[in-house]
């Protein structure tokens, strides 16, 4: 029996082998690093994306409601120091709680002295600071609520997509992690055919699409923005 040509297509075979392991390799290598994961901006920020955890924030709009007390019954604006001013008890801290939390603390108050088992109803009509902003060659810039498992996909579909001149492989994402900015650049399209993972948005982000309007947003934020140290990053 001769074995000439077994030898020979068992070395082809080989070669061919060989030759699959270094165009792998190769491609392996002159793969583009994947972006950095931006870390969450705080702990807590899964519970953000939970109504029932919901978080009032300063400049959330809430609408408090007595039973039967109809004159108590307004909307009102949690003011910057995270306080809310009401009728008979005055001042109320209101951030950091749910509204479960603070429609407790409100009847507590007002059963100390003035209603007996006063049911207080707390809820929340504008959630300014549980919101992300999308700036850029998008269609509908502004902000949006971080609801919901948000992410970057999603944030720009809310912004209704990007528009003509948007450079969708170098979209930026900004955030304040432990009160310092950070940031990180993702390419869009490759998100949307499943080549790279999909980003985490949170409440306070600021997504810009677009190469040349990222150092637009950098230079209209001005010198005293906490992002303006990022600016030689682009």
């Amino acid at each position: 029996m001769n074995p000439g040509p077994t030898l020979l297509r068992l070395a082809v075979a080989a070669v061919a082998a060989l030759g699959l392991l270094a165009a792998a390799s190769f491609a392996a290598a002159a793969a583009p690093p994947p972006p950095p994961e931006l870390a969450a901006p705080n702990p807590a920020a899964n519970a953000l994306d939970q109504r029932l955890d919901y978080r009032i924030g300063p400049m959330d709009t809430l609408e408090i409601s007595v039973f039967q007390v109809t004159y108590l019954d307004h909307p009102v604006q949690v003011a910057s120091d995270g306080h809310v001013g009401l009728p008979l008890i005055g001042d109320v801290p209101a951030a950091g709680k749910t509204p479960r939390e603070l429609s407790d603390d409100i009847a507590r108050r007002l059963g100390e002295r003035y209603l007996q088992s006063p049911q207080v109803t707390v809820s929340v009509k504008d959630s300014v600071s549980q919101r992300f902003a999308v700036e850029g060659s998008v269609s509908k810039p502004g902000m949006f609520d971080a609801v919901g498992g948000m992410t970057l996909l999603r944030a720009v579909a809310l912004a209704e997509g990007a528009d003509q001149y948007a450079n969708l492989h170098h979209v930026a994402v900004f955030r304040i992690v432990n009160q310092q900015p950070v940031s990180a650049t993702y390419d869009l399209a490759a998100i949307y055919n499943g080549k790279a993972s999909d980003p985490r948005i949170y409440a306070g982000d600021v997504v810009v699409v677009g190469g040349s309007a990222i150092k637009q947003f950098l230079r209209d934020i001005g010198p005293i923005s906490p992002f303006a140290a990022l600016m030689r990053g682009f």
